[in-house]
């Protein structure tokens, strides 16, 4: 990308924004209509779920995040998130033990999201570590994410 578009995406950043913004936004590929309908349509729900795994109850698939989660992590994340399918309709992580994650893998993290709820899937993020929310809060990604900030 040349500077000058580096620039010009810079001008539409209110300067109150540009102050929170850490290297480039993970939802500046999505227009403004598909973030509004990622916040509107959020079917997700946080909660407080007792830990299992997938084989508990037969239609929940659970995803145990491990202390770190960065981009050495991100492919054999994605390897364990592509073997979820249509039989699984409600897909917990559990991030308690999380204490270190990237960019990298919130945007796995946000675009399995995406693409869980728009399929109908319920996203719960049980017990999320304050890693997760510290770099979710960063990031902007509360409200899409639909991840509950743990009280300070």
């Amino acid at each position: 990308m040349k500077n000058d578009e580096l620039n010009n995406q810079d001008k539409d950043i209110p300067n109150e924004d540009k102050q929170s913004l850490i290297g480039v936004d993970p939802l500046a590929w999505l227009s403004d209509e598909e973030k509004e309908s990622v916040l509107n349509n959020n079917q997700t729900s946080q909660s407080d779920v007792d830990g299992g795994d997938q084989n508990q109850v037969a239609n929940t698939y659970t995803v145990n995040l491990n202390s770190a989660l960065t981009i050495r992590d991100v492919s054999e994340l994605m390897d364990e998130l592509n073997q979820i399918d249509d039989k699984h309709n409600e897909v917990i992580f559990e991030s308690e033990q999380l204490e270190k994650v990237d960019t990298a893998a919130l945007q796995l993290l946000l675009g399995f999201y995406l693409f869980a709820t728009d399929a109908g899937k319920k996203v719960i993020w049980n017990k999320p570590s304050e890693a997760l929310c510290h770099a979710v809060e960063i990031l902007g990604l509360k409200e899409i994410l639909n991840l509950k900030l743990m009280s300070a």
